[in-house]
């Protein structure tokens, strides 16, 4: 398996030559509705994104792309969109096809490809919103999505999870409904996985945050961490 940083909470996932593509934020939606100013552009286009399956975590326009996941459907139409019922509501609105969209419920288990998912809470605006744990390849990987702290994250993730987590991706901005540093480091502490990656920064200058800090404290804890580099692949 590997996976590739899209940007903000954006990866691309692939195994077996099925891609699964999480929140790719790609246009410049929230850029339109807002006075953010983007500091990087898009690693990738809907033509090379090539997603088989799309998961987004909630309704909110730097994680379901309004303009993105409708060009996917489009360009792609054997790609199936999941998500938690903000996400499957947007997608029924915007015109997607209801057989390709497969609503996502916390704590239970589905199938997309090669990977296995099951949703967990995240406590976001959107009260909706899910982290995910992905499961696939022997590894175990959790996502945290958009989420504010709770001391029940790590318990739901470490439960779903199977008692251990090979990689995280946490959030680290402390903006908008996100855990900040020290909040995400909690998490890390509490779950302690094998590898921690910061996530939720450098899309946006008004939310944006450096990495470098929380990677320090992770690898003072003996917990491997590293700046992503936005469409760069990695091995898992």
């Amino acid at each position: 398996m590997k996976f590739t940083w899209i940007t903000q909470g954006g990866f691309v996932f692939e195994s077996s030559s099925f891609r699964l593509a999480v929140d790719p934020y790609l246009s410049d939606a929230v850029e339109k509705k807002s006075s953010v100013t983007r500091m990087i552009e898009p690693v990738f286009c809907v033509s090379s994104l090539k997603p088989d399956a799309v998961f987004c975590t909630h309704d909110h326009m730097d994680h379901y792309d309004p303009i993105t996941v409708p060009e996917i459907a489009k360009e792609f139409p054997e790609c199936i969109l999941a998500g938690p019922v903000s996400v499957v509501k947007k997608a029924v609105e915007d015109g997607i096809e209801e057989s390709k969209i497969l609503k996502a419920e916390k704590g239970v288990l589905m199938e997309l490809g090669p990977f296995e998912i099951t949703p967990v809470s995240a406590l976001h605006s959107d009260k909706d919103a899910v982290g995910m744990i992905v499961k696939c390849d022997g590894k175990t990987l959790y996502i945290s999505g958009d989420s504010e702290y709770s001391e029940s994250i790590a318990g739901e993730v470490l439960k779903y999870g199977g008692g251990k987590i090979d990689m995280m991706f946490i959030c680290i901005n402390g903006k908008w409904g996100n855990m900040n540093l020290d909040d995400a480091l909690k998490v890390v502490k509490a779950i302690r996985p094998g590898i921690a990656l910061p996530m939720h920064y450098d899309l946006f200058k008004e939310n944006s945050v450096s990495p470098q800090p929380f990677i320090e404290e992770c690898n003072a804890m003996g917990i491997k961490s590293f700046e992503m580099k936005q469409g760069k692949e990695c091995l898992i």
